[in-house]
């Protein structure tokens, strides 16, 4: 194998490809890349055995081949090198040599016969979202998994949809967001898929690094697997099988007091009200009354708090009991700056959206008063 590349473009690749390595695999396979050239394209490919990236660049090729390397070795590398022409062989068995104009390395390699075989994804249902959509819904959704696998399907965010809209949905019992992104074009057949939180943070990541919030990510599902595709690049992923919760059981369908919070406001006085709070597991007491939501916990070693907010309050006085880092989780995701907490009991789940905002909706379950 033998080619000239940029070290832009070199650089650019290898970072992509490092966001499916796992630095905790058994298998030291697992921590490399696999470099084929074929054609005139040079392919980078990476996988933990859950998420698989590949990436095409063009190159000049001059042989053909494919090695395996350390990824962090030849990414550091790459990346500690002058832009200009980095010029790439294996030589001396599963050798790789570099060469640049002021400095030239070797990295010892394994055969790529001994790296897994990437996943194909046989095509059942394709469709294409927008890409500054779908980033913005991964980050409004992905912070509600859990944690542990003793649900898998509670870890993995739920990709469902028919007709021309979509959701993404994520519950770790405690909590739920759910988010509807609206299609350019109807879906040929109905959506349903449950996709593992890591796959899509790191995709997110993937994403926030090419910067294309103006083009169109393609979405092609298979009965196990999951492409997400966007110029040269392909994130592929297992499906978590199973039965994602009725989640639309959980959203409360009425309710009985609306308060319209500045957002800024709320979440400096869970902030203060947190520094007590962390004594007694984040557990908050929120009442809302004529215009304004008074903040408490009780007291605890360090002292207390009280914290009264303006608000617009319509409907019924009322009172619940939170989380109050699960309020600061969902905050952190939304955009507007007044928020909107509807509240049926003090003991229903309490909906958290934005002010107009009914693409999104967050649920968190109460705590006992």
């Amino acid at each position: 194998m033998r080619f000239n590349i940029e070290q832009k473009d070199f650089l650019k690749g290898l970072l992509i490809a490092q966001k499916a390595i796992n630095n905790q695999n058994t298998l030291p396979i697992l921590s490399n890349v696999l470099l084929k050239t074929e054609g005139q394209k040079l392919f980078i490919s990476s996988t933990n055995l859950e998420i698989s990236i590949k990436i095409t660049i063009s190159a000049e090729i001059k042989n053909e081949g494919s090695i395996t390397v350390p990824s962090r070795v030849i990414t550091n590398w790459v990346n500690f090198s002058k832009e200009g022409d980095i010029e790439v062989k294996t030589e001396e068995g599963m050798s790789l040599f570099l060469k640049t104009n002021s400095a030239k390395t070797k990295i010892k390699g394994v055969s790529a016969d001994e790296f897994p075989v990437l996943p194909k994804v046989e095509k059942e249902n394709e469709f294409t979202v927008s890409i500054k959509e779908f980033q913005k819904s991964i980050n409004e959704v992905s912070f509600s998994c859990a944690h542990s696998n003793i649900r898998p399907v509670l870890s993995g965010v739920l990709l469902q949809g028919k007709g021309d809209k979509i959701q993404l949905v994520a519950t770790d019992s405690y909590r739920l967001s759910e988010k509807t992104i609206k299609l350019n074009k109807p879906l040929e057949k109905e959506v349903y898929s449950i996709i593992p939180s890591r796959t899509m943070i790191e995709l997110e990541r993937i994403l926030s690094v090419l910067k294309k919030e103006e083009d169109e990510l393609k979405i092609i599902i298979s009965q196990n697997e999951i492409m997400f595709q966007v110029d040269n690049i392909e994130v592929v992923s297992r499906l978590i099988e199973g039965k994602f919760p009725e989640h639309t059981q959980i959203i409360p369908k009425a309710e009985k007091t609306i308060s319209l919070i500045n957002k800024e406001d709320l979440v400096l006085a869970i902030k203060r009200v947190g520094i007590f709070a962390r004594e007694n597991n984040n557990n908050m007491r929120f009442n809302f009354d004529d215009n304004q939501v008074l903040i408490t916990t009780d007291v605890t070693e360090i002292g207390s708090e009280e914290a009264v907010i303006q608000s617009e309050v319509s409907g019924e006085k009322n009172q619940t009991s939170l989380n109050g880092q699960f309020l600061l989780d969902v905050l952190s995701v939304i955009d507007n700056k007044e928020i909107k907490i509807k509240i049926a009991e003090k003991l229903s789940p309490i909906i958290i959206q934005g002010k107009d905002n009914n693409e999104f909706i967050h649920v968190i379950m109460p705590l006992k008063i």
